[in-house]
């Protein structure tokens, strides 16, 4: 289980971590702060070493929990497909994100155009990571799909197949 630990623990963070680095790059924007800018960049760079973590962490979780009971496999499917396409474009921003800080210190003229492209970058990160963290949770956290979960209930399956048996103690 040490991987969906290291999974379970590592995987909020480049969703977060983009988030605010969205937010904290749009307020040194407004402001032209460039600490702000700065700090933004170098989250977004933190982010991307982070989801090459939890995507390969996820990898190896997939074997751990896809034999679980109430654990579908076309959840962690879904999952794995969209958080792939994510953990490039956590990639794609980093390596931009780098560019950037080079870009502003050889070619300053550039930099604004690049700036702008990364935190159109830094939003559709944002949103992947977003819709990868609804579809994790999905995986586990039956509540987020009631109507799915509902069928599934319907169709004969016990209730604590779904649960687990955590409640039972």
């Amino acid at each position: 289980m040490e991987a969906v630990h290291l999974h379970l623990l590592i995987n909020h963070v480049p969703i977060l971590l983009t988030i605010f680095s969205v937010l904290i790059m749009l307020w040194g924007m407004l402001k032209s702060e460039k600490a702000y800018i700065n700090l933004a960049l170098t989250g977004f760079i933190i982010a991307g070493v982070f989801s090459i973590v939890a995507f390969q962490s996820g990898e190896a979780s997939e074997d751990a929990v896809e034999t679980l009971a109430g654990i579908s496999e076309s959840y962690i499917h879904d999952h794995e497909e969209v958080a792939e396409i994510a953990n490039i474009m956590a990639i794609i921003l980093a390596v931009f994100s780098i560019s950037a800080f080079i870009i502003k210190k050889y070619k300053p003229a550039l930099f604004k155009p690049v700036k702008i492209l990364v935190i159109l970058l830094g939003f559709i990160s944002s949103g992947m990571f977003s819709y990868t963290a609804y579809l994790g949770g999905n995986i586990r956290h039956t509540e987020l799909i009631s109507e799915e979960a509902d069928e599934f209930i319907d169709s004969g399956t016990e209730k604590e197949e779904i649960i687990g048996d955590e409640f039972d103690q």
